[in-house]
């Protein structure tokens, strides 16, 4: 678990299941609220991402950049963005806040053609969203020929 200190920082803040203390009851009754359709919907309306918790990703993502140039003096940090299904908006922001840290961001809208328009031809299946051969090939000739090549 992490959180955002004031001045910008990032501090680790525990383990992501730390303060689970609800009782068996409350943990009973929120399984069988799980079962809803309309609890679910409600619960996925909460998983988008907030202003807060684009800061905190862009945090994160510029403390690994230090952690990684502390420890390798000369190596360069690059990220490759994906969208996450949560709209352009967020997913400007995060980008603007990564570029903004000074990062180095690939988008990869850029890597693989038509993703934006068609972003299951990258899929291993339509019941996994993970990156299939092909796109694999792709990013790895976009790593080699725009990042290797050029750092």
């Amino acid at each position: 678990r992490y959180r955002l200190a004031g001045d910008g920082s990032v501090k680790r803040d525990g383990f992501v299941d730390d303060g689970d203390s609800r009782s068996r009851v409350v943990k009973r009754i929120g399984k069988q609220l799980a079962k809803s359709n309309l609890w679910a919907w409600n619960d996925l309306r909460k998983r988008y991402a907030r202003d807060a918790d684009i800061d905190l990703f862009v945090g994160i993502v510029k403390a690994s950049d230090r952690a990684i140039r502390e420890k390798f003096p000369g190596c360069r940090f690059h990220v490759l963005l994906w969208r996450d299904g949560q709209g352009d908006e967020r997913f400007e922001k995060t980008l603007r806040g990564l570029r903004g840290a000074g990062l180095r961001v690939h988008k990869i809208d850029d890597i693989l053609p038509g993703s934006v328009a068609d972003p299951q031809q990258y899929d291993l299946s339509r019941y996994d969203s993970h990156p299939n051969a092909r796109a694999n090939d792709l990013i790895a000739e976009y790593v080699a020929r725009k990042i290797l090549v050029n750092d």
